[in-house]
């Protein structure tokens, strides 16, 4: 395809063009023998997925990462929305503040007169979120299901399936309320390496449990056994648990207890055979940390902030995971200082 045809199909520049193949957003072939481009329908495509990310601001850098990290489309498009009503929540503020001048000042004004209280300025900032809200709802929810989910989302697609992601959704943000906040900016401190490392092992994680043999099954009863040992010993994997616990694990988990893994079991049924085998595991392992006192020892260890009673085998599938998870990929210092912002 030449390049004639290309600005033809995109309406693009030839400067456009050339920019995205200086970038190596797409690599067409050049012909030997006259040096012109050559282009394949794979570099019409991307070109096409590029004008539609510049439409919504989207910087060269975050779309040259989404094609380096296809499978976190969800995250780079959440990000942007939330880039973007930063932006414009910034704007709004400016522009009331400025119309709040305005209005106040004298036509002889002087620097003296700008002075605005600082109870106007907190009933604007109010004002500003439920105008976002009412007109750019959040969908928080929808992305950190889906990265909470990951592995039981590699299924076509249909109209039942996306009914049912909607109430996934839905049923995970009741259950978090205001402690979306927390996984949110958690998340975007994340880089995408980060945010595909913890995903692809979430992922092999779970395939692994809910395609587990009868004779595999003591391998990872001693595997979880070894986990629960090591939180039980490791300070700094205390400290992170502790952290973490209230607000985030706590929620997720109620989220998972109650309606989640009902609503995950009818979206993907390799869920409901992971969630079994998962239960059959943490089972024997209970009794063992139980009558080897390993029990009492993460009680004290995490200052009581562990409930196996309550959540059953969700709170050993986090113990399983912990160590590689999200929460455990910024410093201890950095995700202090998060929650603490947060209160």
């Amino acid at each position: 395809m030449k390049l004639q045809k290309i600005l033809e199909l995109t309406r693009l520049s030839k400067k456009a063009v050339y920019f995205y193949i200086k970038e190596g957003l797409i690599e067409p072939t050049k012909n030997i023998d006259n040096g012109y481009y050559e282009f394949s329908e794979e570099d019409l495509r991307k070109l096409k997925i590029i004008i539609s990310l510049r439409n919504i601001g989207m910087s060269i850098q975050d779309i040259k990462d989404l094609f380096f990290y296809p499978t976190l489309t969800n995250f780079f498009i959440h990000r942007q929305i939330n880039n973007i009503k930063k932006s414009l929540y910034e704007n709004i503020s400016q522009l009331q503040t400025s119309y709040q001048l305005i209005e106040d000042i004298p036509a002889n004004a002087t620097p003296k007169n700008l002075e605005i209280p600082l109870d106007i300025l907190e009933r604007q900032k109010i004002s500003n979120d439920l105008f976002l809200e009412k007109y750019f709802p959040n969908v928080d929810s929808r992305m950190i299901a889906i990265l909470l989910c990951a592995p039981f989302t590699d299924i076509e697609s249909s109209e039942y399936h996306n009914f049912l992601w909607e109430k996934i959704s839905n049923e995970l943000e009741l259950q978090l309320e205001n402690n979306l906040s927390y996984l949110k900016k958690l998340i975007y401190l994340l880089t995408p390496e980060q945010i595909e490392k913890t995903s692809i092992e979430q992922y092999k994680f779970s395939k692994k449990i809910a395609n587990i043999t009868k004779e595999e099954f003591h391998i990872y009863e001693e595997e979880l056994y070894n986990r629960c040992l090591e939180l039980a010993n490791n300070v700094e994997l205390q400290k992170y648990w502790k952290l973490v616990y209230d607000p985030i694990l706590i929620p997720t988990l109620y989220f998972f207890i109650n309606k989640g893994s009902k609503l995950l079991g009818e979206y993907n049924p390799i869920f409901k055979r992971y969630s079994d085998n998962m239960d059959k595991i943490a089972q024997t392992v209970y009794m063992r940390i139980k009558e080897e006192d390993v029990l009492e020892k993460l009680n004290l260890a995490l200052d009581n902030k562990f409930d196996i009673e309550m959540f059953n085998h969700s709170q050993f599938i986090c113990i399983y995971t912990f160590r590689d998870s999200m929460f455990t990929q910024v410093k201890l210092d950095v995700l202090k200082e998060l929650l603490n912002e947060e209160n």
